[in-house]
């Protein structure tokens, strides 16, 4: 964030600079930024169009090997807003652009590899009114490339972002990841609010809004089409989540119901499931999370894990789980019946994968019967299961 802020500050006089002496200060400019920082700016001869407007045919900026931006048609109106007395600080009043194009070649240069986002206070925004047009964006991420087309920013203290074209592309996908969507954003002086959001895709659909209390929204993906880029043989099924934002002390919190339908996976047919969860910059925590068969919740489990120890911890109920209907929907044969009921506390590192349990369970109505329901072993008893056990991933 250091460096956002720097390069907000550095934007600024450079922009106010064209206005001092036509130029005079803008070779001094230049050449600091290039030797301190290896940023090349590149301008074309300018018109004025105001008092405090320039016009400039083209400009380009780069900084080699980490982005590079080139603008058409920019036009510029710079005043000076004041802050105390005889202060005052440079502002853009307008800006507009008919044609843009950005490239990003290595993000963590321009903002770092380290630092939060939510604990760094944001520089003012240093703009007015916005008007641009056919911007494109090639932004490098995670190995892949995220291409965003043809994109539109305008507004005035409140900015619509429009993108018509959006694709991320990377080495382990079999199919791009296609959509499109729009923002809607408040920025005025340090407050940045993001108050509407709308994106779709092939299975995908986020969006949301703010409200008097948080930003909220829904999020749907259909497993089938969204998974299918980078697993031939994909899970079927719908995930749907009710979600709220909230900052607390520049601290984020997310808050969502989740629900998901029609579970299946190869031979694989899973329980319908709900759950809550909320999280935080510290910790994971599952509310309650529960099974249903046939429409009769069986199973529940809570748990929380903190993000740097990245151990979850909590507890699992079980009322009446059908134990040959549970394996059966997995594909596995079983002659075994028995329904459990009880608990079992648990704890699973997602570090080393191993699960250390202890149980508490009831079990009844335990009986060995074949396929076609021959009795093989029948017990009527109710019996009680204890101990202590560790699953390990060998």
């Amino acid at each position: 964030m250091q460096k956002v802020r720097f390069f907000s500050i550095v934007l600024l006089l450079f922009l106010a600079s064209l206005f001092v002496a036509r130029f005079s200060f803008y070779p001094l400019l230049r050449s600091y930024l290039d030797l301190r920082y290896g940023v090349q700016i590149t301008l074309a001869k300018s018109e004025v169009c105001g008092l405090t407007c320039l016009r400039f045919p083209a400009v380009s900026v780069e900084m080699s090997g980490a982005f590079r931006v080139v603008a058409e048609e920019m036009q510029v109106e710079v005043t000076f807003l004041p802050e105390k007395w005889f202060r005052f600080s440079p502002f853009v009043s307008r800006l507009s652009v008919s044609r843009t194009e950005v490239e990003v070649l290595e993000p963590s240069r321009l903002f770092g590899e380290e630092g939060s986002f939510f604990l760094d206070d944001l520089p003012a925004f240093p703009f007015g009114e916005i008007a641009l047009d056919r911007l494109d964006a090639r932004i490098a991420l995670g190995g892949g490339e995220l291409h965003l087309n043809n994109i539109s920013i305008s507004g005035n203290g409140r900015y619509q972002i429009t993108v018509p074209d959006a694709s991320f592309r990377h080495p382990h996908l079999d199919s791009p990841f296609d959509g499109k969507g729009s923002f809607s954003i408040r920025a005025i002086g340090t407050e940045y609010v993001l108050e509407s959001l709308a994106w779709s895709g092939d299975g995908f659909l986020l969006a949301g809004e703010k409200n008097a209390k948080h930003f909220g929204g829904k999020l749907s993906l259909d497993l089938d089409r969204f998974v299918r880029r980078f697993d031939s043989h994909p899970p079927t099924g719908t995930v749907t989540a009710d979600y709220q934002i909230t900052i607390t002390d520049k601290t984020p919190r997310v808050a969502a119901q989740v629900r998901a339908d029609g579970l299946r996976w190869r031979d694989f047919r899973i329980y319908e499931i709900t759950a809550s969860l909320a999280a935080d910059l510290q910790k994971l925590s599952v509310e309650q999370l529960i099974l249903f068969d046939r429409g009769a919740p069986v199973l529940s489990l809570d748990g929380n894990m903190t993000w740097e120890e990245l151990v979850m911890r909590g507890r699992t109920r079980l009322k009446d789980l059908d134990f040959r209907n549970t394996l059966t929907r997995f594909g596995v044969p079983c002659w075994v019946d028995m329904w459990l009921s009880g608990t079992i506390d648990y704890t699973f590192s997602f570090r080393t994968h191993i699960a250390d349990y202890a149980t508490d369970l009831s079990v009844r109505g335990f009986g060995v019967h074949t396929d076609d329901r021959f009795a093989i072993l029948e017990l009527a008893d109710t019996y009680l299961v204890t101990g202590r056990g560790q699953i390990r991933p060998d």
